[in-house]
């Protein structure tokens, strides 16, 4: 009897052991607050979180910098297996798609974001958002590796090293008191970049969409870029957010247009040759030179400042 006792002591108590870590497990992937660590480790995480977007953006040019002299050593360019370019396109698509549904379903639908309070689920968007542009990166290192030289334009890098920083400031910085404006700037972007990487993943399987198609995509980028000014210049009337975010948008996205258009109206450069849009490097000019500025740029610039501003910026965007 006192064995048997033993035994059901044992075991109700290992069971209780097993599910309080399973517990702790699985409010940690959904999002509740886990035991607080240590004061000093918090200071040390914040710092990184904050800094981590100009980090990453000088990083990310020092590797870039690093990788294109080791290549120039090599003959020819490296073979990356077409599954992997497919696969890579596929997460982006489903990333920024989930990205796009998340924030949308956040406001209710209303990804303008006027008059809707700012909330956990939309920041969650919006951090995945610019999360994201760490991803994009791997766009630069495909294209280097690939040697295509002409898709890593002075717009390509600008885009992608400015673009972290821009939505990390956002991110880390928009008021806790404020609206949800700053979610649109994710919101278009994370569809631009749908489209775009459907594209991209078309191009990678061997399948050339036809021009229309190709054009459509360049088009969806620069609306993006119009509609992110129009958005943080209605934010700077409709709504409190401070004017510092709008003007952040609205520049960012003016070089954005100022870089960007060129390459539709086939002026100082000529359009986006089969070469830049092949997904060739994965990066597909059409909307990388392009597309990328575009989509990136776009939300980013745009709402970065505003919307893209990490879509933070809210009002910006």
């Amino acid at each position: 009897q006192a064995a048997h006792r033993l035994r059901e002591f044992a075991h109700r108590n290992v069971r209780t052991g097993v599910g309080m870590v399973l517990s702790r497990l699985f409010a940690a992937f959904v999002g509740s607050q886990p035991p607080p660590p240590p004061p000093e480790l918090i200071d040390v995480l914040k710092y990184h979180l904050r800094n981590m977007p100009l980090a990453g953006a000088v990083v990310y040019l020092a590797v870039i910098l690093a990788l294109h002299r080791l290549m120039r050593w090599r003959e020819q360019p490296l073979s990356i297996p077409r599954s992997v370019l497919v696969m890579y396109n596929l997460v982006q698509v489903a990333i920024n798609a989930y990205v796009a549904y998340a924030i949308a379903h956040a406001v209710g639908g209303w990804v303008f974001g006027l008059g809707v309070r700012d909330t956990a689920a939309v920041r969650h968007g919006v951090y995945l958002h610019y999360l994201c542009k760490y991803l994009d990166m791997l766009d630069t290192v495909i294209i280097v590796l690939r040697k295509k030289r002409e898709q890593l334009s002075f717009l390509h890098l600008y885009h992608h090293s400015s673009i972290v920083v821009v939505w990390g400031w956002v991110v880390h910085t928009w008021p806790a008191d404020a609206s949800a404006v700053y979610s649109y700037g994710a919101w278009i972007n994370a569809c631009v970049h749908v489209v775009m990487y459907f594209y991209y993943g078309l191009t990678a399987v061997g399948y050339r969409p036809p021009s229309p198609f190709k054009r459509g995509v360049t088009v969806f980028q620069l609306l993006q870029f119009g509609s992110c000014i129009v958005h943080a210049f209605t934010v700077l009337l409709l709504d409190t957010t401070p004017v510092l975010y709008n003007a952040v948008q609205v520049c960012y996205h003016l070089q954005m247009l100022y870089l960007f258009l060129p390459l539709l109206l086939g002026k100082k450069r000529k359009a986006p040759s089969d070469a830049e849009r092949q997904h060739s490097g994965k990066s597909g000019t059409v909307g990388h030179a392009n597309g990328h500025a575009n989509g990136h740029a776009n939300g980013s610039a745009k709402g970065s400042a505003n919307g893209h501003a990490n879509g933070h910026t809210v009002k910006a965007e």
